[in-house]
């Protein structure tokens, strides 16, 4: 497959919160507001090799321009080990919904 791209740009602006405390069960909570000024391509056009005519154009999705992202996380302290439980997410969003989960275990010697 020949694909014809157009350029991609987008620039973005963020304001963010983030509420912590020096130390405790609880990570810091951040919150993002995140707003896109400059839109996405279009589309694409494919087309075979040696292909007859200009190909194909595929429409992309309009893309979000105002949306929030939220992380947390909870932190359990045993005798030797510290676990990090962290979750973070996309809220607000109609073209793609991101969710994340992890664990972090720190060991104490």
């Amino acid at each position: 497959m020949q694909f014809e791209l157009q350029d991609y740009t987008r620039v973005q602006g963020r304001l963010a919160l983030e509420l912590s405390r020096p130390r405790g069960r609880l990570q810091p909570l951040n919150m993002q507001y995140v707003h896109a000024w400059r839109a996405q391509a279009d589309g694409v056009r494919a087309n075979f090799p040696g292909g007859v005519g200009e190909g194909v154009w595929f429409d992309y999705a309009p893309g979000d321009q105002d949306w929030g992202e939220l992380a947390a996380g909870l932190n359990i302290q045993l005798a030797a080990v510290d676990l990090l439980l962290k979750a973070e997410s996309s809220v607000g969003r109609s073209d793609l919904q991101q969710q994340a989960f992890g664990l972090e275990i720190r060991g104490r010697f």
